[in-house]
Parts: structure tokens; C-alpha cells; sequence
């Protein structure tokens, strides 16, 4: 992996907290952890963020960030669309990015479940209710099968697309 790294031009525009974080993106999560500027990102060239779930790169890669010093997410382990709920999983209350999981866990109808829960009748209120209740804009939605249900409409949605 590290070869693959290196040698990418992405390398290059990676964000690496070892190196501060551009002025305005530092001052707006101290002011404001629910705020994350990532026009400021794109300003200063650092426009790639890559988190590691469990580990860290530390200062022999610190581009690999720990995702859960800067993620927040909801429960991923739900047996019915009924048990989804907003509550934290990972990261801390002050985790300035939120990913809410829309995933249930019954492998032998994941396909048909993710038609459902993906549906926009369906992923919509859950996503608006969790942007209620966590009092944030949710940045990620993960998704079994994108391709089920209408997942971009409700990402179109929170970007104020229509």
C-alpha cells in the first residue's frame, strides 16, 4: 500500500495532520466541531482525507487520520429497519463529521432489505431524524447496495440539490 501511495499524485494533495490544518479549517472546528471547512481544504491543495478505522498512520503516514477522532456514526449492527436509530456508536460528541449508517444485518435478504431501506420514502425521514437529533448535517450515508433504492436522491438532498 505504501507504494501505492507514494508514487500517486494523490499523495501529494493528502491531508496530513502532521502538517497543521489550513487556518480557517483549524479555527472553524475549535469554534465550531459540527463545522468542517472543506472549502479551505480544497484553498490549500489538501483536498484528499483518508481515515483508517482502527489504527492510525502515525508519523510515518500521517495522512492516514484516525477516523474516529473526526467521525461520529449510529449502530451499523441492526436486525430490522425498525432498530435503526440515531444514537452514537463511534467517536466523540464533538467528532466534527457524522456518518450515519442505513445498514441491517440479515445476510439472506440484505439485497431486498437494502431495496427497502434505501428507499427514499424510507432513507429520507431516517437521515432528516438523525440530522434532528445529533443536531448536525450528516456527511457520509452508508449504504449494502447503492444501487438499491434511491440513495443519491436523498445525498442530492442534504446538498441542497434537487
Amino acid at each position: 500500500m505504501r507504494l501505492c501511495w507514494l508514487f500517486s499524485a494523490i499523495a501529494w494533495v493528502a491531508l496530513a495532520p502532521a502538517m497543521p490544518l489550513p487556518a480557517a479549517a483549524q479555527l472553524a472546528r475549535e469554534a465550531d466541531p459540527a463545522t468542517f471547512n472543506s472549502t479551505e481544504l480544497i484553498d490549500s491543495g489538501q483536498r484528499v482525507v483518508v481515515f483508517m478505522q482502527r489504527h492510525a498512520g502515525g508519523s510515518t503516514y500521517p495522512w492516514l487520520m484516525p477516523a474516529f477522532d473526526w467521525i461520529q456514526d449510529t449502530p451499523y449492527s441492526n436486525a430490522s429497519a425498525s432498530a435503526l436509530n440515531c444514537s452514537r456508536l463511534r467517536g466523540t460528541a464533538t467528532s466534527p463529521l457524522l456518518l450515519i449508517n442505513n445498514i441491517l444485518t440479515r445476510f439472506s435478504t440484505r439485497v431486498s432489505d437494502s431495496a427497502t431501506i434505501n428507499a427514499y420514502a424510507a432513507l429520507w425521514p431516517y437521515v432528516e431524524r438523525c440530522r434532528s437529533e445529533r443536531g448536525q448535517l450528516p456527511n457520509f450515508v452508508a449504504v449494502d447496495y447503492y444501487n438499491k433504492g434511491n440513495l443519491f436522491a436523498v445525498v442530492d438532498q442534504l446538498n441542497g440539490e434537487s
